[in-house]
């Protein structure tokens, strides 16, 4: 974010967010997020703990042709990471349902051009759904991992028409075990078999491979 002077502790762009030179921490309040996580107050450090949100980014844009680590599927693409999920003490993912929306509003807002949405549940979450489709009203497409439990019903923001949403297949071209599919599925990509994932960026200069949707949503999105 050009417009933002860093470490200055002033709101220079006037979009309610101090110093958001490089996206924004809208996790608050998570009595539950794990030892080292930061679950307290937003701001403007979206550092990625768990590792999924990083190895997200690797596969969507890691920088290509430098001979370094991997390539990701966009090229010279800039990215704008925006938290809004922690780990938990007993070791699972959390994402707050209030910071999704934020963020969402503020991709759209701060000229994001593709949202990646590597995270999802079996229900329908209709605020979600309208946040995305706020995006796509704006220009913005909309990417969303179809999900992993191997089932072919489709809940809403993931069946609507406005989100790309995306299946797994494995290294054969054939459609991943786990992943969802159904009609409402609109393409598919790369997303590892279990055990064999795909290789990405991962915390502390560290590459990582895991499997799933959520590697087979940015891939699509990369592109």
């Amino acid at each position: 974010n050009e417009a933002e002077i860093p470490d200055d502790g002033i709101d220079n762009d006037f979009n309610g967010k101090v110093d958001d030179v490089r996206g924004w921490d809208f996790v608050n309040n998570a009595s539950n997020a794990a030892n080292g996580e930061d679950g307290d107050d937003e701001d403007n450090d979206p550092s990625d703990y768990n590792g999924h949100g990083t190895h997200v980014a690797g596969l969507a844009a890691a920088v290509t042709d430098n001979g370094v680590g991997v390539s990701g599927g966009g090229w010279n693409c800039e990215i704008m990471p925006l938290r809004v999920g922690y780990e938990t003490t007993d070791g699972t993912g959390s994402i707050q349902t209030s910071a999704v929306l934020k963020a969402l509003q503020y991709s759209v807002d701060n000229g994001a051009s593709v949202l990646n949405a590597s995270f999802g549940g079996p229900f329908d979450d209709f605020a979600e759904r309208d946040m995305m489709r706020y995006a796509f009203d704006n220009g913005v497409v909309v990417v969303k991992s179809a999900g992993n439990s191997n089932s072919d019903i489709g809940y809403s923001p993931d069946n609507e028409d406005f989100v790309l949403s995306v299946a797994a297949v494995r290294n054969n071209d054939q459609k991943a075990a786990y992943s969802n599919f159904g009609d409402w599925v609109k393409i598919s990509a790369p997303g590892g078999n279990r055990g064999v994932g795909l290789r990405s960026t991962y915390p502390d200069d560290s590459y990582n491979s895991i499997w799933g949707t959520s590697m087979s949503g940015p891939v699509a999105a990369g592109i």
